[in-house]
């Protein structure tokens, strides 16, 4: 099960494969406007929605683009282990 804000970045992040999406963006679409979020909450959201959908497969779903932001990769398929 998913918490709501990496069930709101997941959707966000699968609704735009292969787009690159930004920790800024990914902010403006998974807190209010006006929040107070900071950057560094979407690492550590990104990390438990990995712990919870890519760990349990050999090939990981949500990609990181270093210094720019996370994607999904259309291409990625997940393999089970």
């Amino acid at each position: 099960s998913l918490r709501r804000k990496e069930y709101d970045i997941l959707e966000y992040l699968a609704s735009n494969p292969g787009r690159i999406l930004s920790r800024q963006m990914i902010i403006d679409h998974a807190w209010s406007h006006g929040s107070a979020s900071w950057v560094g909450s979407v690492d550590v959201h990104i990390k438990q929605l990995r712990d919870k959908v890519d760990k349990p497969f050999d090939n990981p779903l949500i990609k990181t683009s270093y210094g720019v932001g996370y994607m999904i990769d259309p291409a990625s398929k997940p393999l089970k282990k």
